[in-house]
């Protein structure tokens, strides 16, 4: 009873005593000194102390607070965190005024966070003010001492359920910034604490990306705090131990983003068709308003399929209105036509439905909610927004795994050195164990497939980056990571993009320290698990495989130390390849690839490569030399060609097999590719080079007058479109005397049945221009009409007498043009008489002309 009488009293508080009042205070205060900037310097140095300690005030324990006392309390703290945020606006122009207050403002803030409420709002207040006072460089440093205090979640964010899920990203943020300001003065203690509370933070969806990307950058900017604790032998292991938990929460986030990848693409597409279709129809709701106000009145649109509908049925309308009314007398086909109609109109009927349901499904796709990752619907804005904040936030990854890779890699690698040297303890050992090892790799298993993130130069950024991450590897883990995931790093078999798995491998090649590994890890792969994908060459897999076999060609030809890689695969792949060239329905893939193959041998002359070729050299030259003279003639040829004259051995090993090469070396010189050509004038070059005439004679005897007619054939001027004439006269004059053999055999010429032209046409233009059209094709198709033999009943027979018709009505124009008879027969037809008139003009004509060239003979 005694509480209850008390209560009236406590509601009288005198305005000098209000917590409430004094909340207020600073607000009018800061609005004066905002009014009258002059009046600042005169009350600042009297202000601030009775600022700092109205906000230093603790008070009780927030759970020793009676209850009807807790809204004062509330009070209280809210005052006090209005008194912070009046500090903070006087900090930015007056910090050196503030700057002796510097610890006890720091520690009553964290009091603050401490004993605050849970109230959202006072506690936002109180963490955007703290936020501003960490961005005073002098300031911060008050705060070090607290990063215990604030790495409690129950301090920083306080025991509510509200204040948890709405503070989060803005306090995690501040912590960031204030851990990331003090990185190299932390504790181990602090580190791993740290560690675990952004850990948790990063593989929390709950939390925006922005937030969750600001962990991660806090986490990979403690590497190289942690990397100093190397030569501690008491921190060492600790501090390792905590650069492998920042790897694993790493890979971890690119084992969460994977599956998104699939759905953020669709989302992020599906996100701009759905605002260019919003541009458009502000575009023309804007033109019919501007028509609208012209008085202009716009015509209902109505679709193709219903107006091609509503002329149909008003032709059959207009059909049935002329069409006379038979009464009862129609019987049996009066009523076959009404169940016609009556069939024909449910067609129309269902037609229509099916049309409606079409439209309606087109309208439904095109206003289809887009669906985020999580189930919920979201907006096209969220929708690319969430890709772009994704993108970031796998760049941010990879970025950082390039440093705690290396980190990791190189934590013991001066002490294994010198302990080496020593005779100390045992070195530990450089690099990564096998568990760890194992976990890393997670890495290409997952971070390859959100590389399909990037577009054009930003995935070249990203392959970049990524290679480079793998690159500060110790050789031996690479081989073990690249081993374990080659699979996944080349696509592992799902829908992929296909520049990052071609890039990547490029890059890797590269590599003056990793490319010879990679190149042994990558021919294995290919050659053991991926030579079935060119079985279909139009197919993604083998295009990729392709793409990926000739970098590894290119690598062999371009660095000496990989000779040795491909040396266990050459025979394996040439065998394969020729197996499948037999049994493949399409084989150009596989064609393709032996010419890679050959090529890169051809350019690098590796003598243990050679070796390992002669013993297929034989079943391979059989398998080109029946695929090239088969009965079926395919794109390939030129492609076979190439590979027979460009077999990977030394001359001493093609030797025996030369008289089998004359017939390809022929084809190349008589190819239209200029590339060919070229090939094949380079072939002979080195077979007259390097043969006696004696021995390369009977080689090339059966081929022999059609090899130099081919190269009589290049000797044209190079502005006349060939490049290679002058290479072709130098190569008849190293043959000598053998470059006239084909003028022992009789030359084929070209026979034309009519070595004249025959009837032509004069089309004459003003003023003088005059065409002369050759008519013989003309005659020869009329005359290909009229050779057809009818066909009865077949459709369209009426136009096929029509051009009976019309080509013999030609052939009597063209008849009575050479007889020269007037146009007027040639359109009624000649009579006996006149056609023989006719031929006995033509005739006599032909016997004048003969004997005036018998007299100008004798006359000669």
């Amino acid at each position: 009873a005694k509480p209850a009488k008390e209560a009236p009293a406590a509601s009288a508080t005198p305005s000098t005593k209000s917590f409430k009042v004094m909340t207020e205070c600073p607000l009018i205060v800061m609005l004066l000194f905002q009014l009258y900037s002059r009046l600042i310097p005169p009350n600042i140095q009297t202000l601030l102390p009775l600022m700092v300690r109205t906000i230093g005030l603790k008070g009780p324990k927030p759970d020793d607070v009676p209850a009807h006392l807790r809204a004062a309390f509330g009070d209280l703290k809210g005052s006090q965190v209005k008194m912070v945020s009046f500090v903070t606006y006087l900090l930015r122009g007056y910090a050196e005024a503030i700057q002796p207050h510097q610890e006890a403002i720091s520690q009553s803030i964290v009091d603050l966070l401490r004993s605050c409420p849970d109230n959202v709002a006072t506690r936002k207040e109180l963490l955007v003010a703290t936020r501003h006072v960490l961005s005073a460089q002098d300031f911060r440093r008050g705060f070090y001492v607290h990063l215990d205090a604030l790495l409690d979640e129950e301090v920083l964010l306080g025991t509510g359920r509200a204040c948890y899920d709405a503070l989060r990203p803005l306090a995690y943020s501040f912590l960031a910034e204030l851990v990331h300001h003090m990185r190299l003065e932390l504790t181990l203690p602090q580190i791993r604490r740290t560690v675990y509370v952004f850990s948790r933070n990063v593989q929390d969806n709950s939390l925006p990306l922005s937030i969750q990307m600001t962990c991660v950058r806090l986490m990979h900017h403690l590497v190289e705090s942690i990397f100093r604790r190397r030569n501690d032998p008491a921190q060492a292991q600790e501090a390792r131990a905590n650069l492998i938990r920042i790897l694993d929460t790493t890979v971890s986030k690119f084992r969460t983003v994977r599956p998104q990848v699939k759905m953020l693409l669709e989302n992020a597409k599906a996100a701009e068709a759905a605002e260019a279709r919003a541009v458009k129809r502000a575009q023309d709701e804007a033109r019919a308003e501007d028509d609208a106000a012209a008085g202009i009145v716009a015509a209902p649109k109505t679709p193709a399929k219903d107006a091609s509908k509503a002329a149909e049925e008003e032709k059959k309308d207009t059909g049935k209105k002329a069409t006379p009314s038979k009464g009862k007398g129609r019987g049996r086909r009066g009523a076959k036509d009404d169940e016609d109609e009556v069939d024909k109109k449910e067609s129309a009927d269902k037609k229509g439905s099916e049309d409606k349901k079409e439209d309606g499904k087109e309208d439904v796709d095109d206003d289809k909610p887009i669906v985020g990752y999580g189930g919920g619907e979201i907006t096209p804005t969220e929708a690319i927004k969430r890709l772009a904040d994704t993108k970031a936030l796998v760049k941010t990854l990879v970025i950082g795994m390039k440093t705690l890779l290396w980190s990791v890699t190189n934590f013991f690698g001066q002490q294994s050195q010198q302990m080496q040297m020593g005779a100390g303890p045992p070195a530990p050992v450089k690099g990564f164990r096998e568990g760890e090892l194992r976990r890393a790799s997670g890495f290409v298993a997952n971070g390859v497939r959100c590389l399909a993130l990037f577009q054009g130069t930003e995935c070249a950024e990203m392959c970049t980056h990524f290679a480079e991450a793998l690159a500060v590897l110790d050789p031996r883990n690479f081989v073990d990571v690249i081993c374990l995931r080659i699979d996944n790093l080349l696509g592992g078999g799902e829908p992929y993009e296909l520049a990052p798995m071609v890039q990547l491998p490029h890059l890797l090649l590269q590599s003056s320290a990793l490319g010879r590994s990679f190149a042994d890890a990558l021919a294995t792969h290919l050659v053991r698990d991926r030579l079935g994908a060119l079985a279909e060459p139009a197919s993604p897999q083998s295009q990729l495989v392709l793409k990926l076999f000739s970098l590894l060609m290119h690598a062999v030809s371009k660095y000496s130390s990989c000779e040795a890689v491909l040396s266990p695969h050459v025979v394996t792949l040439v065998e394969s390849c020729l197996k499948a060239v037999k049994e493949v329905d399409d084989p150009s893939a596989y064609v393709r690839l032996l010419r890679y193959l050959f090529r890169a041998l051809a350019q690098a002359k590796f003598d243990l490569l050679y070796r390992e070729v002669v013993p297929v050299l034989q079943p391979c030259l059989d398998t080109l030399l029946t695929m090239l003279h088969g009965p079926d003639t395919h794109e390939l040829n030129d492609t076979i060609v190439e590979l027979c004259l460009t077999l990977p051995a030394r001359l001493s090993s093609i030797l025996p097999h030369l008289p089998r090469l004359a017939h390809p070396l022929l084809r190349a010189l008589k190819s239209t590719s200029s590339e060919l050509q070229l090939l094949g004038l380079r072939t002979l070059e080195f077979w007259v080079d390097s043969l006696n005439p004696d021995f390369l004679d009977p080689c090339i005897a059966e081929v022999e007058p059609q090899l130099m007619l081919a190269l009589w054939a290049l000797l044209k001027p190079q502005q006349s479109g060939a490049p290679f004439g002058a290479k072709a006269l130098q190569m008849l004059g190293k043959l000598g005397g053998r470059s006239r053999c084909f003028l022992r055999e009789p030359l084929e010429l070209e026979a034309k049945q009519n070595p004249e032209h025959g009837l032509r046409l004069i089309l004459t233009f003003k003023p003088e221009t005059s065409f002369l059209v050759p008519l013989d094709r003309c005659i020869q198709l009329m005359r290909t009409i009229l050779q057809a033999p009818p066909v009865p009943n077949l459709k369209g027979a009426e136009a096929l007498v029509e051009h009976r018709r019309r080509a013999l009505a030609f052939l009597r124009t063209c008849l009575a043009s050479v007889l020269n008879l007037g146009a007027g027969l040639a359109r009624t037809g000649a009579g006996e008489e006149e056609v023989k008139r006719a031929l006995e003009g033509v005739v006599t004509g032909w016997f004048t002309k003969i004997e005036e060239i018998d007299d100008d003979d004798d006359d000669d």
